[in-house]
């Protein structure tokens, strides 16, 4: 952090200059760069690798020089005359000349000929500045699309590693989902011969599988019965009915165990159509 004496700050205590050095010296080392959290104009946190030095202008005044480090490599220099503020809000000024310039103070309309030089000399300055930023910005754009967008496993940096899934976990676990998807596709087949809507056989049997169900096992008979709690309305009890018949003519046997699997709704009965 650079520091300084009584004697070296300058004689206009309240008034701070800042400003973008276009072309800065030679680079200066990685080792001085860490990374800051650095609050953006609009609030979000934006995460930047800075540094500062001390930086004199001539044989006339000592600033602060703060600079950036891209990705790329690539170093912007600000340089600034304010000695009280965080090193983090210097380096965020490079996002704030675009709301400088598009948020003015003043109306134009308002400003006396003398004030109107010096704005229209200030918005000059401003977009310079944006204009100068643009062009990094599209030199960081253009190496990002030479980038590739994969790599091998063995090129990947020691400190972005990720733990490969074993293949015989990755390979069971996959199993898995392929025999329960097709386990769900058959029962959707099932259920399209009594839904209006195909599609409505899918969002359905998701409302089987989040459904409350009681599970009665009877020793003496060797049967688990599964009764699903009613859905939403008749028509979809009806197809759940007619789904558990089907299934319970496989006569299906609970794996592990001798019980055959029963599955009903909690009330078989179902009421009716009322005429009116």
């Amino acid at each position: 952090m650079f520091e300084y004496t009584t004697d070296q700050r300058p004689s206009f205590l309240r008034v701070a200059c800042q400003t973008c050095q276009k072309f800065a010296k030679e680079k200066w080392p990685e080792a001085e760069f860490d990374k800051y959290a650095v609050e953006m104009p609009h609030g979000e946190i934006v995460e930047m690798e800075l540094a500062e030095r001390g930086y004199r202008l001539g044989e006339v005044i000592w600033v602060r020089e703060v600079r950036r480090k891209c990705r790329s490599g690539h170093q912007t220099s600000v340089l600034s005359t304010d000695y009280r503020i965080d090193f983090t809000e210097i380096a965020a000024i490079l996002s704030r000349r675009k709301v400088k310039f598009h948020n003015p103070h003043m109306r134009e309309s308002e400003l006396t000929p003398k004030e109107m030089e010096k704005y229209g000399q200030k918005k000059g300055e401003l977009w310079d500045e944006i204009e100068f930023i643009k062009k990094e910005l599209d030199l960081l754009k253009d190496e990002r699309k030479q980038t590739k967008k994969h790599i091998p496993f063995e090129e990947l940096p020691d400190e972005e590693p990720f733990h490969r899934i074993a293949p015989a976990r990755k390979q069971l676990t996959n199993t898995v989902k392929m025999i329960a998807y097709r386990a769900e596709t058959a029962m959707a087949q099932i259920l399209r011969g009594f839904l209006g809507k195909k599609d409505d056989t899918r969002p359905l049997l998701r409302q089987v599988y989040s459904a409350d169900v009681d599970l009665v096992p009877d020793e003496s008979n060797n049967t688990l019965t599964v009764r699903l709690h009613r859905l939403a309305n008749r028509q979809a009890d009806l197809s759940v009915q007619a789904l558990c018949d089907h299934l319970n003519k496989t006569e299906t046997i609970y794996p592990g165990t001798e019980f055959k699997l029963n599955f009903e709704l909690v009330s078989n009965k179902t009421p009716p159509i009322q005429e009116f």
